[in-house]
């Protein structure tokens, strides 16, 4: 397996002489050189899956995303809906996590909008 550093140089893991990572982007990638971390990823790619952490943006920075909110990308905008909006129907999911109260997936990241309405007819 190819190393992290090949693919993220050392400079930009944890910080540039730019800008600081959030806390929650540096926790990723340090988790994402955990090599059990790394089989999990090798194994999902498996299946044509890869890996994200599901996240916001706020006036702050980056913010996880809570669990009663689905990102929606729709028409090329990305928006952050409640799981019970009704545009979430004609959706199609992308990006799943784990929910740790109910113990099962759920989606976290979706699609819709006009360019996937010709799968809906």
């Amino acid at each position: 397996m190819r190393q992290q550093e090949e693919f993220m140089p050392k400079n930009m893991i944890l910080q540039s002489e730019q800008i600081k990572f959030p806390k929650m982007v540096e926790d990723a990638v340090v988790a994402i050189q955990v090599p059990e971390v790394q089989d999990m990823i090798k194994r999902l790619s498996d299946y044509g899956l890869g890996v994200f952490f599901p996240h916001m943006h706020t006036e702050e920075g980056f913010a996880p995303l809570p669990k009663d909110l689905v990102q929606l990308e729709d028409s090329l905008v990305v928006s952050f809906v409640s799981r019970d909006d009704e545009r979430l129907r004609n959706a199609f999911p992308v990006g799943w996590g784990w929910d740790k109260d109910h113990e099962c997936v759920i989606a976290t990241c979706t699609c819709g909008g006009a360019a996937h309405a010709h799968f809906h007819k």
